[in-house]
């Protein structure tokens, strides 16, 4: 719905319809929880009022009679005006369930307990939950389990439907369960009462991250934000390392973009840590001297030494976490969650070798770029269902929805939904909403298929590989021009987006005093290698080497033999 202001008179500041709805949200007229009811919120962001479509056409005023002439305080619901309020709530997709109250106890159907007074019910079916049943989180992370734990109104019949009987019995306290509402660990096949999970969870609701992040500016930030939670708690000194350990030449602060102090525009450059743009917003390091193109956010320079892995996979919370690497010129790895190359600074870790879908006899040493060392452990995406979450999980080799290629992505753990079997890569989640592109003037909308698109149709073309496009999967799309893209095409978020190119330096197949720069080949024609004399083909995003002296090209597998991006 498009964000019409609408006027209340009990309220000072404009109300817009409320699209993004939260689970602990309580409309300010009635006190009930909004749930997926059609609701309000107010456009000031400052104030916490919300109401339901249905409370908002109550009468200001009502004439009662009684007995004595006396002003009657009336609960809306139970008002002659006869409120109704109706929501779509995950314990009962069938109907749609009405707020009700009973005087009488009733068996809530969610915790199995006794209850009185609000229940949200189904008027079709012999159907009740409480109301505290109805908002309680969806995910909590309990101190006597190492892995998230979520709420699922459904936990025997969807999330084990083949080992149903084997999770009869709580963990915590031994009891069977007499309601099918559960707090499970997808990962352990662990099911606990909801009583037994909120006692012992107390203030541990865990709040899943929303994305996509705006746009790119904000991935560093993010990036920053998420790893300082995860930095184990220590002496700051001893948690940082100094600026001189970054890099060799001495470093300038910034505190923003500044091109009249050099004569250079630093606004298209990457740091080196996150692999991120330097936006004029954000401080950062550059190098003391004019050839080197080393710059750091300083936010980057900040970041924890140490963090815990939070991944549900791969560790528990007593675990050895991360070690950052400082980076080294053309230092060039492959990130063990993401599966893409990356030159920007690393963590590295030990993988749990008691953990069965890892067990290997060759190593468990892995490493992690900064990006995939700060994922969340649950999400939530605007290109799935509103109100179900993705999580952490081990790759069970199911079908991603996210991206094309599936088949050549490597990488050991996605985040699914635990409401269905809908999955994404950890590198599509980070994907940005909007990005620009030269092909384009209006920033381009990341999308998936769906009526409405101009084109209407099922296959598109890539403006830039001119190769087609199934929009079964996700691409960026121009509503205004009509133009398609594919993710892997467009270079700010392609197979290469984490590698900062123009590193200059000298490889030992070509001449002592002609360094070769590292050269993003995105030129239409190809060019021809000086070690090989093989074609080097241009348009296909890859990486080679330059020399500005001679314009000799080379292949990276041929000025590292031992290495092949």
């Amino acid at each position: 719905m498009e964000d019409v202001l609408e006027r209340y008179s009990l309220h000072e500041h404009p109300l817009i319809y409320n699209d993004d709805q939260q689970e602990a949200w309580c409309c300010s007229a009635c006190g009930l929880p909004l749930l997926s009811s059609p609701s309000y919120r107010c456009n000031n962001d400052d104030c916490n009022f919300f109401l339901h479509e249905a409370c908002k056409q109550l009468p200001q005023e009502l004439k009662i009679m009684s007995g004595k002439r006396r002003e009657i305080i009336v609960d809306a619901l139970c008002a002659p005006c006869r409120l109704e309020i109706k929501s779509r709530h995950d314990s009962h997709h069938e109907h749609e369930l009405v707020v009700m109250r009973k005087e009488a106890r009733l068996i809530c159907d969610a915790c199995g307990e006794e209850h009185k007074g609000l229940f949200f019910s189904c008027k079709l079916c012999d159907f009740y939950i409480y109301k505290d049943c109805a908002v309680l989180p969806r995910v909590i992370d309990s101190g006597v389990h190492d892995h998230l734990l979520v709420f699922s109104y459904s936990a025997f019949g969807a999330v084990f439907p083949a080992h149903a009987k084997a999770y009869d019995y709580c963990k915590i306290c031994g009891q069977p369960f007499s309601r099918a509402a559960a707090y499970y660990c997808r990962l352990c096949s662990v099911v606990i009462h909801l009583k037994c999970a909120i006692f012992l969870a107390k203030d541990s609701v865990y709040q899943p991250v929303q994305l996509p992040l705006k746009d790119g500016a904000a991935k560093s930030s993010f990036i920053c934000a998420m790893l300082n939670k995860k930095g184990i708690e220590k002496n700051k000194e001893d948690d940082k390392l100094s600026i001189e350990e970054y890099h060799e030449h001495p470093l300038i602060f910034h505190e923003k973009i500044n091109t009249n102090d050099d004569h250079k525009d630093y606004s298209s450059s990457l740091c080196n840590a996150c692999i991120q743009p330097v936006v004029n917003s954000h401080p950062f390091y550059r190098c003391r001297k004019p050839e080197c193109d080393f710059l750091l956010h300083k936010d980057c320079a900040d970041l924890p030494s140490q963090i815990n892995l939070e991944l549900m996979s791969f560790s528990h919370k007593s675990s050895p976490g991360f070690k950052q690497i400082a980076n080294v010129p053309l230092s060039i790895f492959e990130c063990y969650f993401c599966g893409h190359n990356c030159s920007g600074f690393r963590y590295e870790f030990n993988i749990d070798e008691h953990y069965e879908p890892y067990k290997s006899s060759l190593t468990h040493q892995g490493i992690a770029d900064v990006e995939c060392a700060s994922i969340p452990r649950m999400i939530k995406h605007r290109l799935h269902h509103r109100e179900h979450l993705l999580s952490l999980i081990p790759d069970v080799k199911l079908s991603s929805a996210c991206c094309s290629g599936t088949k050549d992505f490597k990488s050991p753990i996605v985040y699914r939904c635990i409401s269905c079997e809908f999955q994404i890569h950890i590198m599509c989640a980070f994907l940005p909403e909007k990005i620009n592109h030269k092909f384009d003037k209006h920033p381009l909308q990341l999308s998936k298929g769906y009526v409405g698109l101009v084109s209407d149709s099922e296959h598109c073309f890539c403006e830039i590989c001119e190769d087609c496009i199934d929009t079964h999967y996700w691409f960026y799309h121009c509503m205004t021009c009509d133009q398609f893209f594919h993710i892997k095409c467009i270079p700010s978020v392609g197979l290469l987006s984490k590698i900062k190119f123009g590193v200059a330096l000298e490889i030992p197949c070509h001449l002592p005093g002609h360094p070769v720069t590292f050269t993003r080949m995105l030129n239409i024609g190809d060019q021809r290698c000086g070690e090989c004399k093989e074609s080097i083909q241009g348009f296909t995003d890859e990486g080679a080497f330059k020399c500005s002296k001679c314009c000799c090209w080379f292949h990276f597998k041929c000025a590292f033999p031992r290495f092949e991006i």
